[in-house]
């Protein structure tokens, strides 16, 4: 369920467009009307919005709305387009595997309106984009989500991606498809407006997680490996292969193939193990000559 509800990601660049309308190549899809003039002058709209991932549509809400990589944006009723708050439906819908008390004056703004606060580079990022006009207030403090720091805000979530170069680390969380599927939009809505190069294999995006962000010196950790193409479409029989360097420095290896849905589910012992130490898990995915990476990590405790 974390692996299939995290479909999802960003790309750049852009086809070509009038100006009512764009078209993205990277995604297939069209952003026309009120929905290209919020996106279009929306500063950064490929980090806070990502890239349409759906047709205009009317929702099973009986919205108009259209669906990107990290948000929903609507038509209200004075036909005036904003974010739908799919931050507050995912944190309702997933309960986090662990909480972090990190509250600070000295770093953290509160916001009374729900009581709950936002620090340090998360503040940084939520001030320099938008804030709560952007963002909603926020509805948690810092959580773990699919094995990261992550916070819930009403038209989001911020996610720390601790491999990414400074300054780079504060993300705006893939909800969008996550949101779709939690709803059960119309599946229709997903397909490609045009065809071309989108049906080719252009580029893989994989995705590790772990089943458990801290495991015990002897234990049993499990890791879920995602494979997607260009639109977020599962890659099957796709090659992986999986480098876990442990924290008393051996390696473990090993190769494995993605199943129809593009996922590779793997049991990984640990065995003595140092306490505090971090286990760094590496995956390569390769399918047709084209190839992608992602790692995470996971912490030897007690």
């Amino acid at each position: 369920m974390i692996v299939l509800a995290l479909m999802a990601g960003p790309v750049s660049g852009a086809g070509a467009q009038g100006e009512t309308d764009k078209y993205f190549p990277q995604t297939g899809f069209w952003v026309r009307g009120g929905f290209w003039q919020f996106y279009d002058t929306l500063e950064n709209a490929d980090i806070l919005l990502g890239y349409p991932i759906s047709r205009e549509f009317t929702s099973v809400d009986g919205k108009t709305v259209q669906y990107f990589q990290k948000a929903r944006l609507e038509l209200g009723a004075d036909q005036r387009v904003r974010l739908s708050p799919i931050g507050e439906a995912l944190r309702q819908a997933q309960e986090p595997t662990g909480k972090l008390d990190v509250s600070n004056p000295m770093g953290c703004k509160s916001f009374s309106e729900t009581g709950a606060s936002v620090c340090y580079d998360f503040l940084t990022f939520f001030e320099a984009n938008g804030g709560v006009s952007h963002f909603g207030y926020p509805i948690t403090s810092f959580e773990y989500h699919d094995n990261l720091i992550a916070q819930y805000f009403q038209n989001g979530r911020l996610e720390w991606q601790p491999w990414k170069p400074e300054g780079q680390k504060v993300t705006v969380g893939d909800l969008g498809k996550a949101y779709f599927l939690l709803v059960e939009e119309n599946p229709s809505m997903l397909e490609v407006e045009d065809g071309g190069d989108l049906k080719k294999l252009l580029t893989i995006k994989p995705r590790v997680f772990t089943l458990k962000p801290v495991t015990r010196t002897d234990d049993r950790q499990t890791l879920f490996i995602l494979a997607q193409d260009q639109v977020w479409k599962p890659v099957a029989g796709a090659e992986v292969t999986i480098k876990v360097t442990w924290p008393d420095g051996s390696v473990r290896t090993d190769e494995q193939v993605t199943n129809s849905f593009g996922v590779v589910r793997y049991e990984l012992p640990v065995t003595d193990q140092p306490v505090g130490g971090v286990a760094l898990v590496e995956v390569v995915v390769a399918f047709g000559g084209v190839e992608g990476q992602a790692s995470t990590s996971f912490r030897i405790w007690y």
